[in-house]
């Protein structure tokens, strides 16, 4: 428990002041088709909201919004994140290219993430159990939000 809270502490310490991207963390959706479809995002309450915080980000979800609402691209728009996380279990072992899971986003290219290229396609074991290993998802993610933060 202490390396957890020592490991968010360094992360935090690295991230502290630099702006907060909105972030958006897709957590199921229909993968490979060319658009985005049946698209479930995370909240901003949950385990996954809190990861984007201690990652030095701010979820792009609307408090009032439930833990993990199905959203339109309509809804997407509007919501227009800087950073999406695109949780997409076993797109490896599927043999599923990352540029085709990338090539649904371009679909909403009116997305700011999509136009800045700051889509993360994720697939980690560690990503979708929470556990202990949830640390490994925060460093993972302030890297990607803050790359500079992290660099050598």
């Amino acid at each position: 428990l202490q390396d957890i809270q020592g490991r968010l502490e360094a992360v935090g310490r690295r991230v502290s002041g630099r702006p907060r991207p909105r972030v958006l963390v897709s957590v199921q959706r229909t993968v490979g088709g060319g658009r985005i479809e049946n698209i479930y995002i995370a909240g901003r309450e949950g385990h996954l909201g809190r990861i984007v915080q201690w990652a030095g980000g701010d979820s792009a979800v609307p408090p009032a919004w439930a833990a993990f609402p199905t959203v339109s691209a309509e809804s997407l728009l509007r919501l227009d994140p800087e950073v999406i996380l695109d949780l997409v279990p076993g797109f490896c072992s599927a043999h599923i290219p990352r540029e085709q899971i990338l090539a649904d986003w371009h679909s909403l290219g009116g997305l700011r993430a999509v136009r800045e290229g700051r889509i993360y396609v994720l697939d980690e074991d560690f990503v979708f159990r929470p556990s202990p290993r949830f640390v490994l998802m925060v460093e993972k993610v302030a890297r990607l939000l803050h790359p500079e933060a992290f660099a050598p």
